[in-house]
């Protein structure tokens, strides 16, 4: 796409780094592009690392260094420069300034529908949302209408095609982190319903962590001696990909205590399964049922063991799909779309990012 990145966040740990070479290593990556760590020293968190007024902190800090950073960044912007963030805070200074900005809309908040409610007479601002229940959400002005857009999360092609990577059946995985906003994702349940005995041939691979709440996990299995549940912990990149392509059957889940767990998500691992021609079982929330070639999904009741156990059982027994939907884009994809999507209401040529 012949496209100038340049990537720009906040530097708020001793580990953070800036160091493309870095990046590629540890994200496991060859493009090579601009990177720059803009130092933030401003507190979030109490002295003991409490959870008190965090979100008060972090929103507070936030804007500060929004605030100071996009003028800095502005005065060294690059021409024809568009640029792409998650942050309430840096969207909102950015259209105040009236520069072309997209806003990546993946949940709801307090902060985002005032943020999103006052930058709409800017001319230059967009907003891609993941989900069309979460755009419901908020309240879009006609006139801004044309500058929003419904686009689901996708897949990196790069990592798939790894033709000695053989499929084996009844094998189960979950890739994601075992806790959501510091709570448990109803991994307990998954591996509850596995002691079933309907489910004795099947193999239950877990990816993710963080590790040591998996070893706590770990523990209790081995105390239990449920010998057909295999936590992998946190895999790199391609190895977690390479997991996924081994295997049959690719579960979605997550409990009803947050709203963008039942109505607003559009996990990335879903994409990866359906690259991977896995079948899929999910807990049946309205964001799933949201989600691109949903007809393929196999749903169960939340915490349900009997409707879960069915799900996968059915879900072995059926056949597999043949072809991706349009909507089931690629990150390329996905990219040119965006890319697209900003320049067509002006006729303008592709930006720098």
């Amino acid at each position: 796409m012949n496209l100038n990145i340049k990537l720009i966040f906040p530097s708020r740990s001793v580990d953070s780094s800036d160091n493309i070479q870095e990046l590629n290593s540890y994200y496991d990556f060859k493009e090579q592009f601009d990177v720059q760590a803009l130092e933030h020293n401003l507190p979030f968190k109490d002295d003991n690392n409490k959870k008190a007024l965090k979100s008060l902190r972090f929103n507070i800090s936030h804007y500060l260094w929004a605030k100071k950073n996009v003028k800095l960044v502005i005065k060294n912007e690059r021409r024809n420069e568009t640029y792409i963030t998650r942050s309430d805070w840096i969207y909102y200074f950015l259209s105040k300034a009236n520069k072309r900005v997209v806003f990546e809309c993946h949940q709801v908040s307090k902060v985002r529908r005032w943020v999103i409610n006052r930058v709409q007479k800017n001319k230059y601002s967009y907003i891609v949302f993941t989900n069309l229940l979460l755009k419901k959400e908020f309240k879009i002005n006609k006139n801004f209408e044309n500058r929003t857009l419904v686009l689901h999360n996708g897949f990196d092609n790069d990592y798939f095609g790894n033709t000695s990577l053989k499929k084996e059946k009844k094998r189960v995985i979950f890739v994601g982190k075992l806790l959501r906003f510091e709570k448990d994702r109803n991994i307990n349940f998954l591996i509850k319903a596995f002691t079933d005995s309907r489910l004795d041939e099947f193999k239950f691979i877990i990816v993710g962590g963080p590790n040591d709440y998996k070893d706590i996990l770990l523990k209790e299995i081995e105390e239990k001696e449920i010998s057909n549940v295999e936590f992998l912990g946190n895999l790199p990149r391609r190895k977690t990909l390479n997991e996924i392509q081994k295997s049959e059957i690719g579960i979605l889940i997550n409990t009803n205590e947050n709203i963008h767990s039942i109505y607003h998500t559009s996990p990335i691992k879903y994409f990866e399964y359906l690259k991977a021609k896995l079948k899929i079982v999910a807990v049946d929330f309205p964001s799933h049922r949201n989600l691109p070639m949903s007809n393929v999904i196999n749903f169960f009741e939340n915490n349900n063991l009997d409707s879960f156990v069915n799900s996968v059982v059915s879900a072995s027994n059926s056949e597999s799909y043949d072809a991706l939907d349009e909507e089931v884009q690629s990150v390329s994809e996905r990219t040119k779309t965006i890319i697209e999507f900003v320049a067509r209401p002006e006729g303008l040529e592709p930006p720098t990012l």
